[in-house]
């Protein structure tokens, strides 16, 4: 009867730890497979910007919706989503700088130095590599 008892609590902790990282795995599979269906445009998007820099926010083409950072280097956000000033994207960022960003430190303050943490004209809060020279992306 004692095992009957701990059985319930056990099962419990056990879908409340495996479901963190349930959850991250499926959302980068989720970005991964977006990035896959749209490759292509995301490609001519980066080569239009990348060949004329300026700055964007919410354009769309190809039923696409993106933010461009004119950097150097260009950056553009994929299908920026999220509530006011907290928003996540795929990230096209030719340097792979973006991986700098990596939460905070004890006191606060960002891991990433402010060109990083600043490019459009966020707060890059932490960032995950897809492939090539794409990522996914969490703004605050």
């Amino acid at each position: 009867m004692g095992f009957g008892l701990a059985l319930g609590p056990a099962m419990a902790v056990t879908a409340i730890v495996s479901f963190l990282p349930a959850a991250w795995a499926a959302g980068w599979l989720g970005d991964l497979s977006r990035l896959a269906l749209e490759h292509n445009r995301y490609e001519a998007i980066v080569a239009e910007y990348s060949a004329s820099p300026r700055s964007e926010w919410f354009a769309e083409r190809y039923g696409i919706t993106f933010s461009v950072d004119p950097g150097p280097p260009v950056r553009v956000a994929f299908n920026p989503g999220g509530f006011l000033d907290n928003w996540s994207g795929i990230v096209h960022d030719p340097s792979g700088e973006v991986m700098l960003a990596d939460g905070f430190d004890e006191q606060g303050r960002f891991h990433a130095p402010d060109r990083i943490t600043k490019i459009f004209g966020g707060d890059l809060v932490s960032c995950r590599w897809l492939w090539g020279d794409y990522y996914t992306c969490s703004f605050t």
